[in-house]
């Protein structure tokens, strides 16, 4: 009987063992599937962090880059600002030009009419003056015909008043020898 229990226990004891054993080969499995797991999950964990560094490293880059993009846009915008103002300040200018051209246009439009009025006025002038002077030159030429016309008249009745002189001398001449005969 003693020896029945012994049998018994030890049947008891190797089952006891043996689930014990399977218990920690369970246990050895778990743990190992667990270290697997642990490894795995270090491993996911340093690929994580890679590439959160990677993440990390590329959103400082298209920060960077933001803000320089930033930087340039605010610098292109303040030289628009400026070119803006040039442009303004030329459109200005040119609009003063005209306006200052069309005055000019206009005071030359009206200086040119004077000059005009004053050389009509002077080539009326020239060609009464240059008439008067074709009347005065055409009385001087009748003029002269008639001087001309009046010395020889004048030469004519002088050599007549002559002639008529004589022939009165003569006659008295004459008239004073019949009365000295007489």
């Amino acid at each position: 009987e003693n020896k029945l229990l012994i049998m018994k226990d030890k049947d008891n004891m190797q089952k006891i063992l043996t689930e014990e054993a399977e218990k920690m080969k369970q246990v050895a499995e778990e743990a190992a599937r667990l270290s697997v797991e642990a490894q795995e999950a270090a491993r996911m964990r340093k690929l994580a962090e890679e590439d959160l560094a990677q993440q990390r490293a590329l959103a400082e880059k298209i920060l960077r880059e933001k803000m320089q993009a930033i930087q340039e846009a605010t610098q292109l915008k303040a030289e628009a600002e400026v070119l803006q103002k040039q442009k303004d300040l030329a459109q200005e200018h040119a609009r003063k030009l005209q306006e200052d051209k069309e005055q000019i246009r206009l005071q030359l439009e009206e200086e040119t009419e004077g000059f005009q009025k004053t050389l009509e006025a002077e080539r009326k002038r020239q060609l009464q003056i240059t008439a008067e002077a074709e009347r005065l030159k055409l009385q001087v030429t009748e003029l002269s015909l008639s001087q001309a016309k009046a010395e020889e008249e004048a030469r004519r009745f002088r050599k007549q008043a002559e002639d008529i002189s004589g022939k009165l001398h003569q006659m008295e001449l004459s008239t004073q020898e019949k009365v000295f005969l007489v």
